[in-house]
């Protein structure tokens, strides 16, 4: 996680909120960090994680990868996806271009197999081991503003409609998605597309 339930809790001037409040943190904690990872955040993980990717081959020199690989752990070529020893690529036989915003990796003597879901990629992405600190700061923030429209919530303030569907009452409640603060640390972090 990028931040923990106590460093919130400090964060939000909480001083023993309990058992029940502490779930709830934990839960905004997760909710926040998959928002920031998400298309309207970073659009790649923040922390270290283990991806496999199956893309289709083009036939040319250069495939993109979704996020930038801290290090690739092996890339297959397979027309019928049979991943074995047989199939996979030497290392020596591609570049790695990643980096922290690129998503590159080339083969500079060869060309990739053009097949539809013929190159496998396993590789581990996201930051490095330590979560930067504005990333920190802007989970706390995010963080802040999940508790703080879950305030308004407990109070019923924030429902934006009410419907009524087969005898049952659905209550809207209002959403705002990544605080401005939040979505502007997250663009510094996007991966470079094509």
């Amino acid at each position: 996680m990028l931040t923990t339930v106590a460093e919130v809790e400090v964060f939000l001037g909480l001083t023993a909120p309990g058992a029940a409040v502490e779930t709830v943190l934990d839960a905004m904690i997760d909710a926040a960090q998959k928002a920031m990872e998400g298309p309207a955040g970073a659009g790649r993980h923040l922390e270290t994680a283990t991806v496999t990717e199956i893309i289709d081959g083009a036939g040319g020199h250069d495939i993109w990868l979704k996020e930038p690989a801290q290090s690739i752990t092996s890339i297959h070529e397979s027309s019928d996806q049979t991943w074995s020893a047989a199939t996979l690529i030497s290392s020596d036989d591609y570049i790695d271009h990643s980096g922290r915003r690129a998503c590159r990796v080339e083969r500079p003597d060869s060309v990739w197999l053009n097949c539809p879901s013929g190159v496998r990629i396993i590789y581990t992405a996201g930051l490095a081991a330590t979560v930067p600190d504005e990333i920190k700061f802007a989970c706390w923030v995010q963080v802040a503003k999940l508790y703080s429209e879950w305030q308004v919530a407990k109070q019923g303030l924030n429902v934006l409609d009410s419907q009524a569907v087969e005898g049952w009452t659905q209550k809207f409640a209002a959403h705002r998605g990544l605080d401005p603060y939040v979505a502007d640390v997250m663009k510094r972090y996007r991966p470079a597309r094509l």
